[in-house]
């Protein structure tokens, strides 16, 4: 009785030695189906991403150029006469105007 039960046991554990083995195949075959599905999601995010930021910035110029039209504006850059450049950069920015000499502690408003 003790033989017959010994070598049953003897099976059973083959057996489950075996399904071990399976299931360790299976779970590797999952890891690596996972990894490669991992490096396929971030290629994809990577597209998207880049599609969007050229969805993003074709409608930045897209609202800019009509913004222009709206207003009339022909050229990205305006053409300043001579005369009215050299006003530009002597003004106020420049420290000739009244409000660079005021300081707001000498009591003048």
């Amino acid at each position: 009785m003790v033989e017959i039960e010994a070598c049953q046991l003897a099976k059973d554990r083959e057996v489950m030695e075996a399904n071990k083995k399976k299931v360790e195949e299976e779970a590797e075959q999952l890891k690596q189906e996972l990894q490669e599905l991992r490096a396929g999601f971030i290629l994809q995010k990577k597209e998207l991403e880049g599609k969007y930021q050229k969805q993003v910035d074709d409608m930045f110029f897209f609202g800019y150029r009509c913004c222009m039209k709206k207003h009339g504006i022909t050229q990205d850059t305006p053409n300043y006469p001579s005369d009215d450049e050299d006003k530009a950069v002597s003004g106020p920015a420049r420290g000739d105007g009244d409000a660079a000499r005021a300081s707001p502690f000498d009591g003048q408003t």
